[in-house]
């Protein structure tokens, strides 16, 4: 996901993600070709911060404030960022893989050109969110709340969405049929243009009251 022109041993390595964001305010400046090698922080406060070109390598931030911030070019890989604030945050250009994403608020998130890999996002908040081009494969979004969202052209495969909630979000396009979808919640108007498969079909139809003889 970083530029082309950007290599990985160019990047800066850095064991404090506190100390880096107090530098970045006090200069008023963005965080840039950074590398975060197993931080150990909780309680971050990264509010309306941008970080470009940047990688969180086996880092653990739980409990921390990441609300409005931007991540351009970014890899999260084998992080735990459980119980954050994400709240108006802009993912583009972003690679997330096997991380923890539990119980996040990303509310009103804008999440463009990002990959989802093999990352638990279980009961994490995704309503009011913009998603273009948005790829999640082997991922758990069980419970999750994605609710008055626009999902454009998501790919998804193999991802567990056990009692997700859609409340007035359209599911038009999108291929659900290598998913778990068991116990989703959605309207019925929300299910137009949903692609399935026939067991999918049948839980769905249970869902919303038709009998099937």
């Amino acid at each position: 996901m970083l530029e082309k022109n950007i290599k990985i041993n160019e990047l800066e390595q850095c064991e404090n993600i506190k100390e880096k964001i107090e530098k970045a305010r006090k200069n008023e400046e963005d965080i840039k070709r950074t590398e975060f090698i197993e931080c150990k922080e909780i309680q971050i406060d990264s509010y309306n911060i941008e970080f470009s070109n940047v990688i969180f390598k086996k880092c653990n931030c739980q409990n921390s404030n990441f609300g409005k911030a931007t991540f351009s070019n970014v890899i999260f890989e084998d992080c735990d960022f459980s119980n954050c604030d994400f709240s108006e945050s802009t993912f583009i250009k972003t690679k997330i893989k096997n991380c923890k994403f539990i119980g996040n608020n990303l509310s009103e998130n804008v999440i463009y050109d990002t990959e989802i890999l093999e990352s638990n996002f279980e009961y994490a908040n995704l309503s009011n969110a913009k998603c273009k081009n948005v790829k999640i494969k082997e991922s758990n979004l069980k419970s999750a709340s994605i609710n008055q969202s626009e999902l454009k052209q998501l790919t998804l495969t193999n991802t567990n969405f056990q009692k997700a909630q859609f409340f007035q979000t359209s599911l038009n396009k999108i291929d659900f049929t290598s998913c778990d979808i068991s116990g989703i919640v959605v309207e019925l108007k929300g299910l137009k243009g949903m692609i399935v498969n026939e067991y999918q079909a049948i839980e769905l139809a249970n869902l919303l009251g038709i009998i099937i003889k």
